[in-house]
């Protein structure tokens, strides 16, 4: 049997729902179904069929946390709390713990970190949303808000992908598939969620079975589990799946084992439509199984036993089901504590760097920035305009030509024109103010225009610019103005400036006309 593991990198938020509801809270799962990356690889390569992605020979295991380097495995259902005491841990595989006069506590939720003692709960978040009617111009429909609970960006999950030997060269095909760029798992891929990164990993550290009890053996689930016996109970069918695998038949302990079930219908993406229910044992149940009399388990029956049992037990193994350890150390035997342990810091570092921005907050940080240049491009031409009118006003006093307000138009416009290329706004406005007069009008450039209109044109902008005293110096006034000026505001100054004149003198018009 060959075997990749891959690391599955939310670049942004991603949701598993639980159910296949369309109604009330969809709340995510906290790991990463490997139905999801069976139907990417599906979607690829839909022409290897059966043999591969239904048979169970290719199994895509379901993503489990990754905490920094360790990985993180799902809550065992066998360690208790008491009530109001700290956090030392009790094992329910001692009955004995229920009967004193303590309120224990059982832990359900979130990971364990065997390496670190401690619990790791994945982040999640819950944001609500509304449908947006096509033919209603943007505005949402009515009676379709919805809300999604996802996982968080940032984070890092695990996944075992396993095959048979005589699909080997199958397997490594798909894994090129996963780890190309632009892969999305979970619901709303074609919104905003679901992106991921997908990179081989070295596997994890080999885990061997620890013994416990000679005469019992201690199966602990990975992920849910769907035996294909009818023995009984699920836990009971599961020992009955076991025993055709190659194990023992062994004997369901109610009092020391402890599990969970649930029923489910997943949704048939191809088929548009649920698929038959799904009873399932809960990752992280424990169930004890006593060996028939007179045979016990050796070290290296362990052994012998974990290996028959790599391929998984009971039916859809091939999105992930069925996955189990036999007596593995950190339930066989609890550490005493388990403290509450957050993403470490190297890990939310990453978070950031892999995060794409917010397209929103992206366009909010450049309209501040837009207004904040705009409020000192404003601020800069109106003192510049106050030079340029006390320069005018001599003119003015001095009964001399002056540029008027169609003049100050213009080069509001030439601003305007070099917004884009501000690097070209000083040839522009010197040739505006200090060109020789085109005697000969050329209409070809603008044929909408005619060639007197250009002609006088021409020659009121030669008599308010051309002059060899007051007037000179108000052109040269405004080209080293602006030349003194640098920078992509630089536009943008003259076009306030050139803005205020042309308001200042409409208010001197005013005046004379009341």
């Amino acid at each position: 049997m060959k075997t990749q593991w891959l690391k599955i990198e939310l670049l942004t938020e991603a949701v598993f729902t639980r159910n296949a509801v369309t109604e009330g809270e969809h709340e995510t799962l906290d790991y990463l179904p490997g139905s999801a990356l069976l139907g990417v690889a599906a979607n690829r390569y839909g022409e290897l069929g059966h043999e591969v992605f239904w048979s169970g020979k290719v199994r895509f295991g379901h993503g489990l946390p990754l905490v920094g380097d360790d990985l993180a495995w799902p809550m065992p259902l066998s360690f208790f709390r008491a009530k109001l005491q700290g956090q030392e841990i009790r094992s329910g595989l001692d009955p004995e713990i229920f009967g004193q006069g303590q309120q224990l506590r059982q832990l359900r939720r979130g990971y364990l970190v065997p390496g670190a003692s401690s619990i790791f709960n994945p982040r999640t978040r819950y944001r609500m949303k509304t449908a947006v009617g096509r033919d209603r111009f943007g505005a949402p429909m009515e009676s379709q808000l919805f809300g999604y609970q996802s996982l968080e960006a940032g984070q890092a999950f695990a996944a075992c992908l396993q095959a048979e030997d005589d699909l080997a060269d199958k397997l490594e095909s798909i894994v090129e598939t996963l780890c190309a760029p632009g892969v999305r798992l979970g619901r709303s891929r074609s919104a905003e969620y679901g992106l991921v990164r997908i990179s081989r990993m070295s596997p994890p550290a080999s885990l061997a079975p620890q013994a416990w009890r000679p005469s019992a053996l201690v199966i602990y689930l990975v992920a849910d589990a769907a035996p294909s016996s009818r023995a009984g109970s699920l836990a009971e069918s599961l020992l009955a799946d076991m025993a055709g695998a190659g194990l023992p038949k062994l004997c369901f302990d109610r009092e020391r084992s402890h599990v969970r079930t649930r029923a489910y219908w997943p949704w048939n993406r191809f088929y548009n439509a649920p698929d038959a229910e799904r009873p399932v044992l809960c990752a992280g149940s424990v169930i004890v199984g006593r060996l028939p009399e007179g045979q016990s388990a050796s070290q290296e029956t362990l052994q012998k036993w974990s290996q028959s049992l790599e391929a998984g037990i009971g039916g859809w193994r091939q999105e992930g089901l069925g996955r189990l350890l036999l007596n593995p150390p950190w339930v066989v035997q609890p550490p005493e504590k388990l403290g509450d342990r957050t993403v470490p810091s190297e890990q939310g570092k990453a978070a950031k760097a892999i995060t794409p921005p917010n397209v929103l907050a992206v366009m909010v940080e450049r309209k501040l920035q837009e207004a904040e240049l705009e409020k000192t491009s404003f601020l800069a031409g109106r003192k510049l305009a106050q030079g340029w009118d006390r320069c005018l006003k001599k003119l003015r006093r001095d009964r001399k030509p002056y540029p008027d307000r169609s003049q100050w138009s213009a080069l509001r416009g030439i601003a305007v024109a070099c917004m884009s290329a501000p690097e070209k706004l000083g040839p522009c406005l010197e040739a505006y103010l200090f060109e020789p007069v085109r005697r000969k009008p050329q209409s070809a450039d603008d044929p909408d225009k005619r060639p007197q209109d250009i002609l006088f044109s021409e020659r009121k902008r030669a008599k308010v610019w051309h002059q060899p005293d007051q007037a000179q110096g108000l052109a040269a006034m405004v080209l080293r103005d602006m030349e003194q000026r640098s920078g992509p505001q630089k536009a943008r100054i003259l076009y306030h400036a050139a803005h205020e004149m042309h308001r200042l003198l409409g208010r001197e018009q005013e005046k004379k006309q009341k």
